[in-house]
């Protein structure tokens, strides 16, 4: 019975995710001007893509984001950026 109800509220945040759109919060901002979202309905995740769109986050995505930040955090520790 729980598991049900769980289930169904699931499936109406989704179907208000389809209709109105994601509510996004950022949830990691990265020094480069990548952010990371969560969606406050759905809790689907996203960030923001190269050409300045937001696309769904995945690990690949993901793990792209923390070495770019690891690239920028090493330039500002030599003084090359």
């Amino acid at each position: 019975m729980i598991a049900e109800t769980l289930q169904i509220v699931q499936q109406q945040k989704k179907i208000s995710c389809t209709l109105l759109g994601h509510q996004l919060k950022v949830v990691k901002n990265y020094q480069q001007g990548q952010k990371e979202y969560t969606c406050k309905w759905c809790k689907s995740q996203f960030t923001d893509n190269g050409l300045g769109k937001i696309d769904k986050l995945t690990p690949k995505l993901h793990h792209l984001n923390e070495a770019l930040e690891e690239i920028y955090k090493r330039q500002r520790r030599l003084g090359m950026n």
